[in-house]
């Protein structure tokens, strides 16, 4: 089985690692086992995206077909330090070849009088539906960081080809900066989903908090 690995280079481009190596058992006989690095191959460019300066934060998962692939990353716009646009490049052959990107989360696409940008996303493979979906923090373009982002989603019912962004109907309302994926668990019987995230608001408020929780949705 071929092990999958992203990993952003010094030339800001995103490259897929597979790993093989062999060993031995007591007899000599060589077994199969996933080690070094044998093939690369390079997923996006920075000089692909020419409204920004930065690909970051890619999050890669299995589709629902053999050798589907999904990677979401963001595009770091101009002139901002942690925010830009979501987008999705979809692999048929297992991450021999990528697609172009679709975006998912789009800074240019106004909601209304208001402009945003966007960082980190989150893929999650429901196992109950035929659809994705892609958790995202939002932030005002105006602002200086993501520290005061809110979550935002969107779902693809067609293997990452296009989204649909939702309003999000949730009981916290509160600042938040995603940090990892999402978890599927059973507490006192019931099945949860939990989605883990930080907090700073003591950076522009001295009155504000520094802190870690999670996120949990039946």
């Amino acid at each position: 089985m071929n092990v999958k690995l992203l990993k952003k280079s010094s030339r800001l481009s995103f490259s897929l690692f597979v790993f093989l190596i062999a060993i031995t058992n007591s007899d000599g006989q060589e077994l199969p086992y996933e080690g070094d690095v044998t093939e690369v191959r390079t997923i996006r460019r920075i000089e692909q995206h020419p409204y920004a300066w930065r690909v970051w934060q890619p999050f890669i998962i299995q589709g629902h077909k053999k050798n589907h692939l999904i990677v979401a990353f963001g595009a770091m716009v101009n002139g901002k330090k942690d925010m830009g646009d979501i987008l999705a490049t979809v692999s048929k052959n297992d991450g021999d070849t990528w697609g172009e990107p679709i975006p998912i989360f789009n800074h240019r696409q106004r909601q209304g009088a208001l402009q945003f940008a966007y960082a980190n996303p989150v893929l999650y493979k429901s196992p109950e539906q035929d659809v994705i979906w892609c958790y995202a923090m939002r932030s005002p373009i105006a602002s200086e960081n993501s520290e005061e982002s809110h979550l935002v989603a969107a779902f693809t019912a067609d293997g990452g080809f296009s989204w649909t962004q939702v309003e999000m109907a949730m009981h916290y309302t509160g600042p938040l900066i995603l940090n990892a994926g999402i978890v599927e668990t059973e507490i006192m019987g019931k099945k949860r989903y939990l989605l883990p995230a930080h907090r700073n608001t003591l950076a522009a408020d001295s009155r504000g908090s520094r802190d870690h929780f999670v996120l949990s949705s039946s």
